[in-house]
Formats: structure tokens, sequence, C-alpha cells
């Protein structure tokens, strides 16, 4: 992709050019209940050019990277239609960077289907305490690259991986609602997710221990 990227740059009436590109996949799994609500994987790809000439700025976006040297014509011809006095731009030294994710257990190496396995003990759990009368569970892994260049020779591609799982549960005796949870995140590790068994059940037996908890009484 960067070869393209620095071919669509070069060779335009411009005082300044520059795009960003956007790329990501995302997988999501949520319970309400005892009921699996949603579970799912989806992927998104978009960015944008942003042009300068004689101080009037074109700007286009897009969600399909091919035919890129076209779209940063429209973007260069936008600015060309608006630019009537001189751009201004400071001076900045040229930036090539590759910062790769720092990944210890990578969560796309794990199935679908191994993940949704390991939320139904975790909601098995919740749910072998009693006097719980709801609860909710979402994870959320995802990987997102970003690329940013210019027509000054920066050059910058980032990538990182984030997952994140929230547990909630809700006790009740009566008119007596009490809830507890449990949010927990990781940059680049799925192993983070393995053994939470005891703090799932922690978190649960929480809400019910709440229940027997002094309550203040108004004056």
């Amino acid at each position: 992709m960067r070869d393209e990227i620095e071919k669509a740059l070069k060779g335009h009436n411009a005082d300044y050019i520059e795009i960003r590109i956007e790329e990501g996949d995302a997988t999501r799994i949520q319970y309400r209940g005892r009921e699996l609500e949603d579970i799912g994987r989806t992927t998104s790809l978009g960015g944008n050019v942003r042009a300068l000439v004689k101080g009037g700025w074109g700007f286009i976006s897009f969600n399909n990277i091919s035919g890129l040297r076209e779209k940063v014509e429209i973007a260069v011809k936008q600015a060309r239609l608006v630019g009537r006095e001189e751009s201004k731009l400071a001076a900045v030294e040229p930036v090539v960077d590759i910062v790769p994710p720092q990944v210890k257990k990578d969560p796309a190496s794990i199935p679908l289907a191994r993940k949704k396995e390991l939320l139904d003990r975790y909601n098995e759990v919740i749910w072998s305490v009693p006097h719980i009368q709801t609860s909710t569970i979402g994870y959320g892994d995802g990987r997102k690259k970003v690329i940013f260049a210019n027509s000054e020779g920066t050059y910058i591609e980032q990538s990182k991986v984030d997952l994140t799982a929230r547990f909630n549960a809700v006790a009740r005796d009566g008119s007596n609602v009490q809830q507890s949870g449990l949010s927990l995140g990781s940059n680049g590790d799925y192993g983070f997710i393995e053994n939470l068994h005891k703090d799932v059940e922690q978190m649960a037996r929480r809400s019910v221990e709440l229940l027997k908890a002094p309550q203040l009484k108004g004056p």
C-alpha cells in the first residue's frame, strides 16, 4: 500500500497534499441475562485526502482505496477553485516510521466460537450465584491500522490491538436491588480474559452481599 500512496502523491500542481487511511476489524460478543444478545465481526476501511493550493483547501473522503490518485486529483482541483492567496506552512522535517502493535497473545488467532465458549462459562458462573436477578456481559477486540503520508515525504504507519471486557450482575431481594461490575482492558493480550472465573464469581457475589449492607435512613 505504501507504494500506491506515494505514487498517488506525486506529480500534482499543489503546495501540499496529505493522505490518511484507516482500516480495522473488530469482534463483539454481548449477553443480556442468560441469553446471547449479539455476536459478530466487522471490518472497516476509509480515509481522506486534503490538498492545499494558494491558501485554499480541497478535501475528499472515501471508503475504497482503489483509484487513489484520481481521488487526490479531485482534492487538488477543489483546492484550486478556492485558492486565491499564498500557502504558508511551517517547515517540518519528513518523518518515516512504522509502529507495529505490541501483541502478546493475538485475539485474531482465537476463533470466534472459542471466545463465545469462554464467555458462556463466565455467564454460567454469574448465574450459579443465588439471588442474581439479571446480568450483562460485553466483550470486544479490535485491530486498527492508521496510515498518514504527505507530499513532503512523511509516511507513518501505526497499528494497535485493543481488547475490552465488561461484566455486570444485579441481585434482588424484594424491593432491595443491588449491582456490581467488573471492567477490564488490554492492549494486545487475549490472555487477560482467559482466567477470570474467580473474579467474575466474586463480582456476582458482591452484588448479593450488598443486599445485606446497612441502609441509610433519611431524617
